[in-house]
């Protein structure tokens, strides 16, 4: 049996370093309109490998996928840091881990307050911490602009891939903090997984161009829409494999015509109020601040049900594969307990009676 939150992990590999948007905080915070590798110091063949393979300022990369199952290599979550390294992670809805920033307390866990007094329950039963991008989680004091610094969590997207002109087996990271392009890469994934399913191949398969592109976003100040360019990250199938496959599909469908991409990319109403202040900067923080860490994958499309893989109480009951805090209590007491547990109401109690002491 796995170690819970140390050997049931993802597979992964070593990082050579980040892809960026945005350009060095010792040039100013401003946002480009090409990718930047960031290349760890310790990795000095690998960044002669890029050299010698893309320009000083390219805006297209040619990027593979390593893992079948695509929650190893894309997520996205809401993100706090201090100097100190990771201080918060949520799902948009809730916190999943939290600590307080000055004492270092753990307030969440896996989904679980520590102390859930007076806290909202979810449609389970499971007490939870509710979660506002709008609300600053801490601030520090800045001697380049002499006051308080709120730090309010910041939504990071991000991508490992392979990169074929490195010959390595190891990631680059591509970074993103803009709505628009966790929303635009997660459906642009989860369609080339759906082309792979097609052709009866994994996606590590499909060769793939990571590339950034001018689109017009919709926005909404202040209640009104309005048209704004934005430099957006895209992924696609590299086009010399995509037509190599339409030339099989139409000897074997002749006469599919293909849809026609919307020029506008708006995104849904819960998404809206997140873009109205949609920054992919690299925006000014705590000095020394710890290396980010993949979390929670935002891959999984809404199901009206859970999938018939979902684990499942003594009962029957399926666990909801789209509740973290209950997958993770449930993990948790079948680790501790070897076995599973009956009912729902008694994984509440248990985990209750497990936070407060009284480990049965």
């Amino acid at each position: 049996m796995p170690i819970v939150g140390l050997t049931d992990g993802q597979p992964s590999f070593k990082e050579l370093g980040r892809l960026r948007k945005g350009a060095p905080k010792s040039e100013g915070l401003k946002d480009l309109e090409y990718i930047r590798a960031d290349f760890r110091p310790d990795e000095p063949e690998a960044f002669a490998r890029w050299v010698a393979a893309y320009p000083k300022e390219p805006t297209r990369i040619n990027v593979r996928i390593a893992f079948p199952d695509l929650p190893a290599s894309w997520d996205a979550n809401w993100e706090v840091y201090n100097t100190g390294g990771q201080l918060g992670r949520s799902d948009g809805f809730r916190w999943i881990y939290l600590r307080n920033h000055k004492t270092g307390a753990l307030l969440v866990k896996d989904g679980v307050p520590q102390d859930d007094a007076g806290l909202p329950v979810d449609e389970n039963g499971m007490p939870y911490m509710p979660f506002d991008p709008a609300q600053p989680v801490y601030s520090y004091w800045s001697q380049k602009k002499q006051q308080d610094m709120p730090v309010y969590p910041k939504l990071t997207g991000k991508l490992k891939v392979l990169i074929p002109e490195l010959r390595m087996v190891a990631f680059m990271v591509a970074i993103t903090h803009s709505v628009y392009d966790v929303y635009q890469l997660n459906s642009q994934l989860l369609g080339i997984v759906q082309v792979a399913k097609n052709m009866n191949m994994p996606i590590t398969r499909v060769p793939l161009v990571l590339f950034r592109r001018k689109q017009q976003v919709s926005i909404a100040y202040n209640g009104k829409k309005h048209l704004e360019e934005k430099s957006l990250l895209n992924i696609e199938i590299r086009q010399d494999w995509a037509e190599a496959q339409f030339e099989v599909l139409e000897r074997i469908m002749p006469g599919m015509a293909l849809p026609t991409p919307a020029p506008v990319l708006e995104l849904p109403a819960n998404l809206a109020a997140a873009a109205e202040h949609d920054d992919d900067d690299e925006q000014e923080e705590p000095p020394d601040c710890g290396p980010q860490q993949m979390a929670m994958p935002l891959v999984e499309e809404p199901a009206s049900k859970p999938p018939s893989t979902s684990p499942a109480y003594a009962d029957g009951t399926l666990v909801d594969p789209t509740n973290a805090a209950e997958t993770e209590a449930f993990s948790t007491f079948a680790a501790a307990m070897e076995r599973k547990p009956a009912s729902r109401a008694e994984l509440r109690d248990w985990t209750r009676a497990h936070r407060n002491g009284d480990k049965k």
